[in-house]
């Protein structure tokens, strides 16, 4: 391979800390997991994997602050990933900030319906044996 097209970033990644951290998590070893995690944010800071799972090990070990600062990243950055949503309204509830945890349920109830809407829209135009549109093969 000509040199040219080698990768510009050499060592480790963002990617290699989390698989590190969930080998580390599966033997129990938090505090490791915590530490590999950390690296992998200093790296990427906005890594879905590394910061959902680092509020995850926050909230598991009660460090709710920590927790929260972790979801509250992840929820604008990644609207549509709803597991971010649900751990921030856990954790706002742990907090006692119910008005809060409210808010971030509600969006995943609207999601929840938004998808429904669209299941049963399909549903009714298949039993009238309208297409969907051209499969793409």
């Amino acid at each position: 391979m000509p040199i040219e097209r080698a990768p510009q970033i050499q060592g480790k990644t963002a990617d290699f800390y989390f698989i590190q951290a969930s080998n580390l998590c599966l033997r129990n070893n938090l505090t490791h997991a915590i530490e590999s995690l950390t690296k992998g944010l200093a790296i990427q800071p906005d890594h879905l994997l590394c910061r959902f799972n680092h509020g995850a090990l926050m909230f598991k070990l009660g460090l709710m602050s920590q927790a929260r600062r972790d979801f509250e990243m992840l929820s604008p950055r990644y609207p549509k990933e709803l597991a971010a949503h649900f751990n921030l309204a856990l954790t706002l509830l742990q907090l006692g900030e119910y008005d809060k945890a409210l808010d971030a349920a509600d969006i995943i109830v609207k999601a929840a319906q938004k998808a429904d809407g669209r299941q049963q829209a399909s549903s009714q135009r298949q039993e009238l044996g309208v297409s969907d549109g051209p499969k793409s093969q």
